[in-house]
């Protein structure tokens, strides 16, 4: 069994939950899967655990940087609270078919140690990553998992939001096949002060304008999206790799990532449609002016090829 103790010493979550097990692990986080009895019922939820800062790497360059214990206190209670205010718009969010609901959210401060964990609390989904796995994704599947997608992002910019982190691993699905999208803003938050979120592991699904540093737009999550269904549709194989079942080398994906990064058109999409590979080369054009407006026009354009076919 997976190590959950970080967690477990909290039990019970908000008086009820229980932890059953990992589920996955990011750069910054944990999730947990969990449960509660009501009525003779069991029912299940995830809870998210952020640690803040994420480790003790992150104290100590403060420390070389000449911060003491009261100044980095500040520093890092001043984000916790940022990251909260951005947990908090994402809970005007609940309830919402195409955005992971965050039901609730806790902050526990250590007693011994600079160091905040938050836990929250949302619905349980499978994650595109192991529903891929475990079934075949169609291209109607795809262009479904786009259009929901493309709702949420909607959603997304009449807040002003740019979620940046589009990728498999952030995408999620329910029981009855609702595709939602998860970890937007919190993701930004954490990135303004540490050191150990790279883009590694985010990069293959990265707009080239925010790989350069260079200003950008909310297109860069349709472009990311264009990429997620790219790979779909290729095997689970971004742009440039090798065709399957050839093996991949870590120069492969090198430099598949530069030939995207530097224009290069990518390869049409093999056993698909025209119109479908038409509309996801469109999503990733290089030139941020090619691509879709705002992720609406790119929801309508699949919605007709729906009908169209």
């Amino acid at each position: 069994m997976s190590d959950i103790s970080d967690i477990k010493k909290y039990e019970p979550l908000w008086g009820v939950w229980h932890v059953d097990s990992l589920l996955g692990q990011g750069l910054f986080s944990k999730v947990y899967k969990v449960r509660r009895e009501f009525y003779l019922k069991t029912h299940y939820a995830a809870v998210k655990l952020i640690t803040v800062p994420l480790d003790e790497s992150e104290l100590r360059l403060m420390e070389r940087e000449g911060l003491d214990d009261d100044a980095m206190r500040d520093f890092f209670q001043t984000f916790t609270k940022d990251l909260i205010a951005e947990i908090d718009l994402m809970s005007e969010f609940r309830g919402n078919s195409h955005i992971v609901s965050i039901e609730d959210y806790q902050i526990i401060e250590r007693a011994d140690s600079i160091v905040w964990d938050i836990l929250i609390r949302m619905e349980l989904l499978t994650s595109l990553v192991d529903h891929a796995e475990e079934s075949v994704m169609t291209p109607p599947g795809v262009v479904k998992m786009g259009i929901h997608i493309c709702r949420a992002l909607e959603l997304c910019s009449q807040k002003k939001i740019i979620h940046r982190n589009i990728k498999p691993d952030n995408i999620f699905v329910s029981a009855h096949g609702n595709y939602k999208l998860g970890d937007f803003g919190i993701a930004r938050q954490i990135e303004r002060t540490s050191s150990e979120l790279s883009k590694k592991g985010t990069n293959a699904y990265m707009a080239p304008e925010v790989f350069k540093y260079e200003p950008y737009g909310a297109n860069v999550d349709t472009y990311s999206l264009g990429i997620v269904m790219y790979s779909l549709l290729n095997r689970n194989r971004i742009p440039f790799m090798p065709k399957y079942p050839e093996p991949i080398l870590p120069s492969n994906r090198a430099d598949a990532l530069h030939k995207r990064m530097k224009g290069d058109p990518l390869p049409d999409l093999e056993g698909v449609n025209p119109e479908l590979n038409s509309i996801i080369l469109k999503a990733c054009a290089f030139n941020r002016m090619e691509r879709y407006a705002d992720p609406a026009k790119m929801r309508e354009t699949l919605e007709q090829l729906t009908m169209d076919n």
